[in-house]
């Protein structure tokens, strides 16, 4: 669920949104708040779904990812910081194994094990070493090593820093 609005994928793959919709984030077309689900045109096949706080990221089942709602840090991933009221196509996002959205970032794990990240980046957290917004999908450049299981946990788990000392976690990242 985002900041005052929700959105489902259908069991057809089809994507529904209500609630909120201030900066388009229902993906219709319009800024008018929903009490009832409105169906998302221009995806389908949808098999995964991210929610920002006023942004929603979906995957669909051909690996392209779509993004619509508040892109003031960049976090649709488009190129711009323009708000969009229908789903707009990823650029260099394509084909993630998991998507997960932050309140205003996107991160995205891919097969060849890198992890790309796009949106606000005011504290690090895309883990390129800077602290610019990233309206593109930048690899997540930390170093990532095994560290310690606390104990009865997991034995293993990848860890690392995001370059300005925060220690941020693959499981962090990826976690249900």
């Amino acid at each position: 669920m985002g900041d005052g609005f929700t959105c489902a994928r259908r069991t057809s793959g089809a994507l529904s949104c209500w609630g909120s919709n201030d900066h388009g984030q229902l993906g219709d077309g319009s800024k008018t708040a929903r009490k009832t689900p409105k169906d998302v045109s221009g995806i389908i096949n949808v098999v995964q779904l991210a929610l920002g706080a006023k942004h929603v990221c979906a995957r669909t089942q051909d690996g392209s990812v779509y993004c619509f709602g508040h892109n003031g840090y960049g976090q649709l991933g488009d190129g711009s910081f323009t708000d969009r009221m229908a789903p707009t196509l990823v650029v260099g996002a394509s084909a993630p194994a998991d998507l997960r959205a932050g309140d205003h970032h996107v991160c995205g794990r891919f097969a060849d094990g890198t992890v790309r990240c796009w949106g606000m980046n005011a504290f690090g957290q895309l883990g390129d070493g800077t602290s610019e917004h990233r309206p593109k999908p930048t690899v997540f450049t930390a170093a990532f090593v095994e560290c310690p299981a606390e104990p009865g946990t997991r034995t293993k788990l990848v860890c690392g820093g995001d370059l300005v000392g925060n220690v941020v976690t693959l499981e962090d990242l990826f976690h249900d």
